[in-house]
């Protein structure tokens, strides 16, 4: 998971904690939580994209109007 985040050794080890940093996760946790978030973000763009892949298309059965600008015309 690490690699995917594009996480480095040197990253990982700085965040070790040590005893005078409590607030600190271990790394193992830190990193899950980090692609868990990516996910999340990954999954919304998703829904999003796909929303508005749904409202572009034309829907079936529906009667086209011309656009060269020549109506039929009542003689």
């Amino acid at each position: 998971m690490a690699k995917e985040l594009g996480l480095n050794p040197r990253s990982l080890i700085k965040n070790i904690p040590s005893k005078s940093q409590p607030w600190k996760v271990p790394v193992a946790v830190w990193v899950r939580e980090l692609y868990g978030r990516r996910e999340e973000r990954a999954a919304r763009r998703r829904g999003e994209r796909e929303s508005q892949a749904v409202g572009n298309e034309p829907l079936s059965g529906s009667v086209q109007t011309q656009s060269d600008g020549n109506a039929p015309t009542a003689d």
